[in-house]
C-alpha cells in the first residue's frame, strides 16, 4: 500500500477546489439532490454530502459533476483510493475540466503516487486558460510536488489575470529568493508594492532581495520602512540581522525600531537578541542575551551568541556550555560544532574536537548543492 500524506498545504489546495466548486454551482440547474449535498459538506455534515452524491451519481453515470463533488468529500473524508476513482471516473467523462485534474493531483499526491500526480498537473497547466482560480489551485499542487519552475509560472499567471492578489506576490518573490534568484524577487516584490505601497512582508521581501544583490544601504531602508509598518511583527523585525554589521550611520534608526518591538512584544526573546548583537559592551551584551534566554529558554540563537561573549572574556567552560545548550535544542548548527571543535581542542580533549569536527564536516558536505 503506498504510504499516504497530508500536511498544510494540502488542507489549503482541497479549500481552494472546494471554493472553485462552489463558485461553479452558481447558475447551473441541478438537480435538488446536489445542490443539497454541496450544502451538506458546506456544513460538515460529510457522511450525508457523500451518501447524496453517491445515490445521484449511481441515477446518473454519464454526469462527471458528481463524480468529481463526490471525490472532494471523499478526501475530506480520508478515503483516498475511492476519491481518486470518482475523481478518475470524472476525468474521463468531462477530460476537460482543470478542476478535475486538479483534484486528481491532488489525490494521486496524498497517495505518494509522485508520477500520476504530475502528470495531472501538467493537463491542468494545459487547461487553466483564463482562471486565475485554477491557477492559484495549480501554484500549490506545483508547491506540494516540488516543482519550482511550475510553481513560477502558476504565480506569474495568477498576478497577470487577478494582479490584485497580494499573496501571489508575496509567494512568488519568496520563491525566487529561496531559489537564489535575487533580482526576480526584487522585481517582483516592487511589483506588488505599486499595488500594496504599504505591505510589509512586501517591504520585508524586497529588502532581503537587496541584500542579495549587494545593495545592503537599500537593503536597510527597505527593512526599516517594512519595520515601521508592522512594529510588533517578528519576521520583519528577524530580517534584519544579517545586516547589523553593515548599518554603520542608520544603525541608530534600526536600534530603535528594535526598542520598540520589545516594548510592543515583550514576551519575545528577538528583541533583547538583536539589541545584544549591537551592543557595545560586553556586560550589555550578557545581560541582554539572558533577558533573551528567560524569555524562552528554547531560543537556541541567544545560547549561540552568548558562547561568543563568553569566550572573548576567557570563559571557557561557561562557552563550552553555551554552545551544548545550542546543539541540544538545534542538533544542525554548523557553527555550533565548528566552535566546540575549536574550545574541546583548547581544552586538550582532542576525541570531544574530533567528533565535533567530524560533525561538522558532514553537515556542510550535506548542505552543499549536488
Amino acid at each position: 500500500m503506498p504510504r499516504r500524506i497530508e500536511n498544510g498545504s494540502a488542507m489549503k489546495f482541497l479549500l481552494l477546489l472546494l471554493a472553485a466548486a462552489a463558485l461553479a454551482q452558481e447558475g447551473r440547474a441541478q438537480e435538488a439532490s446536489i445542490e443539497q449535498a454541496i450544502r451538506m459538506a458546506s456544513e460538515g455534515r460529510l457522511p450525508e454530502a457523500e451518501a447524496a452524491l453517491r445515490t445521484h451519481a449511481a441515477r446518473n453515470p454519464r454526469d462527471a459533476d458528481s463524480r468529481y463533488r463526490l471525490g472532494l468529500v471523499l478526501v475530506k473524508r480520508k478515503k483516498l483510493d475511492e476519491a481518486a476513482r470518482a475523481i478518475e471516473d470524472a476525468a474521463k467523462l468531462e477530460p476537460g475540466s482543470v478542476f478535475t485534474w486538479l483534484a486528481l493531483g491532488d489525490v494521486r499526491l496524498r497517495l505518494a503516487d509522485r508520477a500520476a500526480a504530475v502528470s495531472a498537473a501538467k493537463r491542468a497547466g494545459a487547461l487553466a486558460g483564463a482562471s486565475s482560480a485554477a491557477w492559484k489551485a495549480l501554484a500549490v499542487l506545483e508547491g506540494r510536488l516540488g516543482d519550482a519552475p511550475g510553481e513560477w509560472k502558476a504565480l506569474e499567471s495568477v498576478i497577470r489575470l487577478a494582479p490584485g492578489d497580494r499573496d501571489a506576490y508575496v509567494r512568488l518573490a519568496d520563491l525566487h529568493i529561496a531559489q537564489r534568484s535575487a533580482e526576480a524577487a526584487r522585481l517582483v516584490a516592487e511589483k506588488g508594492l505599486v499595488r500594496f505601497p504599504s505591505d510589509a512582508e512586501l517591504l520585508r521581501l524586497k529588502g532581503v532581495a537587496l541584500y542579495g544583490l549587494g545593495r545592503k544601504q537599500e537593503a536597510i531602508d527597505a527593512f526599516l520602512a517594512a519595520m515601521d509598518r508592522a512594529p510588533g511583527d517578528e519576521a520583519v523585525h528577524a530580517s534584519v540581522e544579517t545586516l547589523l554589521p553593515d548599518a554603520g550611520p542608520r544603525l541608530r534608526d534600526v536600534a530603535e525600531r528594535l526598542r520598540r518591538f520589545s516594548e510592543l512584544r515583550p514576551e519575545s526573546p528577538l528583541g533583547p537578541f538583536l539589541l545584544a548583537l549591537i551592543a557595545e559592551a560586553s556586560a550589555d551584551r550578557e545581560t541582554l542575551l539572558n533577558l533573551a534566554i528567560g524569555k524562552d529558554a528554547g531560543f537556541w540563537p541567544a545560547y549561540f551568541e552568548m558562547h561568543k561573549t563568553m569566550r572573548e572574556a576567557g570563559k571557557r567552560t561557561m562557552a563550552i556550555e553555551a554552545l551544548e545548550t545550542t546543539l541540544r535544542l538545534n542538533p544542525n548548527h554548523e557553527g555550533a560544532h565548528f566552535a566546540l571543535a575549536e574550545l574541546y581542542l583548547e581544552a586538550g580533549d582532542r576525541e570531544k574536537a574530533r567528533e565535533h569536527r567530524m560533525a561538522h564536516h558532514r553537515l556542510r558536505a550535506a548542505s552543499v548543492p549536488q
